[in-house]
């Protein structure tokens, strides 16, 4: 009976055996297809993560652009600006030298328009004084 026994034992043993070479063999399976899913997720993470740095970087340099692009057109404002004040201040000193030059030639005309009227007053004081001298002279005369 007992060789019949640990023949029964060996028999469940080789059956034991194979069930958990079957075992192993299927968790072996289980853990190799758990594996390529586990790295094919974690590539995916990896393409996600270097593909979401590529979006930021691709993000900053359009932000960059802008920046510059903002720089850019505030410098072009300012020097629009400058080139109005200075267009500005010509303008002003034009201005300023136009009144100039008619107070100087509103000056003039009425310089020489006293100057005109003093020859006319001398004129007629001459006239008078030669009138005068004539009636004394006449005086004499007669």
């Amino acid at each position: 009976i007992r060789v019949a026994n640990s023949r029964e034992e060996k028999v469940r043993a080789l059956e034991d055996k194979a069930k958990a070479a079957e075992h192993l063999a299927l968790a072996e399976s289980l853990e190799a297809k758990y594996r390529q899913k586990f790295e094919a997720k974690q590539e995916e993470g990896r393409v996600f993560e270097e593909e979401e740095a590529l979006r930021k970087k691709e993000m900053i340099a359009a932000y960059n652009l802008k920046i510059e692009q903002i720089k850019k057109d505030f410098d072009d404002s300012i020097k629009r600006k400058d080139e109005e004040i200075k267009k500005s201040e010509q303008l002003k000193d034009e201005c300023t030298r136009q009144q100039t030059t008619a107070i100087t030639n509103e000056a003039i005309k009425e310089a020489q328009f006293k100057k005109k009227q003093l020859e006319g007053y001398l004129e007629e004081a001459t006239l008078k004084q030669r009138l005068e001298i004539m009636d004394k002279y006449r005086e004499i005369n007669l």
